[in-house]
């Protein structure tokens, strides 16, 4: 009898160590757990962080065009309103800035 008792006993200890065991691995793989999620995290930390400086250029080169197109507007129609042509030179001018020899326009009247 004494033997039986003896490997209920051994069986019993046995069954306890490896559920210990298995206890331990996962506290073990617990413990992981977290450092694993603070790297996810980061990770998707750093992408929204990329996209959002990316939407955010994106705003300010649609604002910057915006400016610059309405500069373009303001300039034509500053230029070419009423029938003038502020890109052209006066041909007289360019005669005098010719025969000069360059520089400022003469005094036609020199």
């Amino acid at each position: 009898m004494r033997c039986n008792d003896q490997g209920g006993l051994f069986l019993k200890l046995l069954h306890m160590t490896a559920f210990r065991a298995a206890a331990a691995a996962a506290a073990v793989a617990a413990a992981a757990f977290p450092g694993r999620q603070a790297e996810m995290f980061q990770k998707k930390g750093k992408a929204l962080r990329n996209k959002m400086w990316w939407n955010y250029c994106k705003w300010k080169l649609l604002i910057v065009l915006c400016l610059l197109i309405l500069a373009v507007i303001i300039f034509l129609a500053a230029c070419f309103s009423g029938g003038r042509d502020c890109t052209q030179q006066d041909v007289r001018e360019k005669v005098e800035i010719h025969a000069s020899g360059g520089g400022a326009p003469q005094n036609p009247e020199n």
